[in-house]
């Protein structure tokens, strides 16, 4: 109710819709439901340069077993993400974890 009522109030606060997407996918135990999409959607679009957007969507991606799209997502983000940006290096992390994650998932794929 508090982070409708954010959003209701100030439309245009990135913050608080992304608060809204991150609360709609934990409550629907990591699932990415219409309604957090369209949350993360309004994200962005209030905040297009903010990096918490996509990598919250990422995390939610990745933790729901779609690596592809959440690999996307953080390659994209780490090319518009400055050098000395202090989450870069937390970003590049992931990004690798996520490859080696993908390598192990089509490996089991070929074994099959």
């Amino acid at each position: 109710g508090v982070l409708l009522g954010a959003v209701e109030h100030d439309p245009k606060n990135g913050e608080a819709w992304l608060a809204l997407a991150n609360s709609l996918v934990s409550h629907a135990d990591g699932t990415i439901s219409p309604a957090a999409s369209f949350a993360f959607r309004k994200a962005a679009q209030a905040a297009p340069q903010e990096p918490g957007p996509p990598f919250f969507l990422g995390l939610a991606l990745a933790q729901s077993g779609q690596f592809a799209q959440a690999r996307r997502l953080w390659a994209d983000l780490l090319a518009r993400t400055p050098a000395d940006a202090p989450w870069r290096g937390d970003l590049e992390d992931k990004l690798r974890r996520l490859d080696a994650l993908i390598v192990q998932q089509e490996a089991a794929a070929q074994q099959r």
